[in-house]
């Protein structure tokens, strides 16, 4: 996908009707890049290589990663969250079902 920046990759991944868009930053610094196409709506970072995920953003509009960072991007609605009255998640467990967003990341 073409993005504002030369240092930015950016892609599509898709299955079935889902989509993620996946955007890495190969600069030392930290910026925020536009991307051509992504999918509709208000995305959130489903993965990231930091600790701390990039800001949410909408469709359109930049997004901001940190130096070297990657991450994938879901539409806000197909993040799960558990209930916090849930089961914990263990370590190494998936947080999304491999049938939905988290398949896509094959």
């Amino acid at each position: 996908l073409e993005t504002s920046s030369p240092d930015v990759l950016a892609y599509l991944r898709s299955l079935g009707d889902a989509q993620a868009l996946v955007v890495v930053n190969f600069s030392d610094d930290a910026l925020a890049a536009t991307v051509g196409v992504a999918p509709g709506g208000r995305l959130v970072a489903a993965a990231s290589t930091h600790l701390a995920p990039p800001p949410p953003f909408a469709s359109g509009g930049a997004v901001h990663l940190g130096p070297l960072e990657a991450a994938v991007f879901v539409p806000e609605a197909s993040v799960f969250v558990p209930a916090a009255s849930g089961p914990p998640i263990e370590v190494g467990e998936p947080a999304l079902s491999r049938s939905g967003p988290a398949a896509l990341l094959g």
